[in-house]
């Protein structure tokens, strides 16, 4: 069960209220159906994991499971503020030009946010500043990602700005199409901000935030929804520069999308070599201390068994030989800052470098 899922819920069902105008008679329904549909799952998770919230959750929130000791590529594990950060944009220590980009789309989205609800800053010259700076940042993390997987909201959203921009309630003419945005747009912050508020990992190398893939459909929609207002109610000199933005917005969008599938794909690439070596392993058991590792390599049809010291390998290789099991593997970190010293199988696999 995907932990993003109960800040998910809880999301929908406090928007569902808000929608509904904090009509309290539907919470005991809507509290019941959650519960309903999460008893059996809860169950089931336990049984197979011994925790009811599985893994992800019970490790990252109460320790359940947790390893002693954990990979982090590039040195030390980032501080629970940094991982946070990372939900959000790509912003690395010590880097100007991640941080110059950061800074201007945050400036950029909120001076955007701002000349589309503030009266008297619905002009083009407002506009026209915004997108500059906007553009500038994405421009940026275009050349950065072209190099480099990103991850975060910011460098991979640029509607985001579109996205958070609520039209007043009472601009909104149909009833309907008002409680319908009021509903998405609930709960697209809501669950944000619970992520943010709650979860304490940012989910390592990736393209885009995958802790937060929820929200982004939600916030298609209420971008989306958000250029239709705003298109046809800004004052008639500033409509075309309005209509401007969002189109390059949507461009920038749909070009870094591209950047982060050919970053994708060149990574996926790179794991073909070390995948075609681990199928040829004669061995169905693969013992490792490299947490991510069975991951990336899920294609290869062995069995990853996590262990992180010398003690625990030789117990599993015990389990092993108890079932029969008479042959495994163990694959040694290389450069991690610990490893398996001289395993006790007849298989040793050395990785090849980079």
């Amino acid at each position: 069960q995907r932990p993003e899922l109960y800040p998910l819920t809880l999301a929908a069902g406090l928007s569902w209220l808000l929608a509904a105008g904090w009509d309290w008679k539907l919470a005991p329904a809507l509290a019941g159906g959650g519960l309903a549909g999460a008893a059996p799952v809860w169950w089931l998770q336990y049984r197979w994991y011994g925790h009811p919230l599985a893994p992800s959750m019970a490790s990252n929130l109460f320790g359940y499971g947790k390893p002693a000791h954990t990979a982090y590529v590039g040195g030390a594990s980032p501080s629970l503020l940094m991982q946070k950060g990372f939900l959000l944009t790509y912003v690395i220590p010590r880097d100007p030009l991640t941080f110059a980009a950061t800074l201007l789309i945050v400036v950029g989205a909120g001076l955007l946010i701002l000349s589309l609800r503030i009266p008297r800053r619905q002009n083009r010259r407002a506009l026209a500043f915004s997108a500059a700076l906007l553009l500038g940042g994405y421009l940026i993390f275009g050349f950065i990602s072209w190099r480099h997987i990103i991850s975060g909201l910011l460098p991979t959203f640029p509607l985001l700005a579109l996205a958070l921009a609520c039209p007043r309630p009472a601009s909104t003419v149909l009833q309907a199409g008002r409680l319908a945005y009021r509903f998405v747009f609930g709960v697209m912050t809501l669950f944000l901000a619970l992520m943010l508020l709650l979860w304490p990992a940012f989910g390592g190398l990736q393209w885009g935030a995958r802790y937060l893939l929820p929200a982004y459909p939600l916030m298609v929609f209420t971008a989306l929804w958000a250029w239709s207002f705003y298109a046809h109610r800004l004052p008639p000199s500033a409509q075309p520069m309005f209509r401007g933005v969002a189109v390059a917005l949507l461009g920038v969008s749909l070009v870094l999308q591209i950047l982060g599938a050919r970053q994708l794909y060149l990574l996926h690439r790179e794991h073909q070599p070390v995948l075609r070596a681990v199928q040829a392993i004669p061995a169905d058991f693969v013992l490792t201390d490299k947490p991510f590792f069975p991951a990336q390599m899920a294609a290869s049809g062995k069995a990853f068994i996590y262990v992180s010291n010398q003690q625990q390998a030789d117990m599993m290789l015990a389990r092993l030989a108890e079932a029969g099991i008479s042959r495994a593997a163990v694959i040694k970190p290389g450069a991690s800052p610990y490893a398996l010293p001289n395993p006790a199988t007849d298989i040793e696999i050395k990785l090849p470098g980079p």
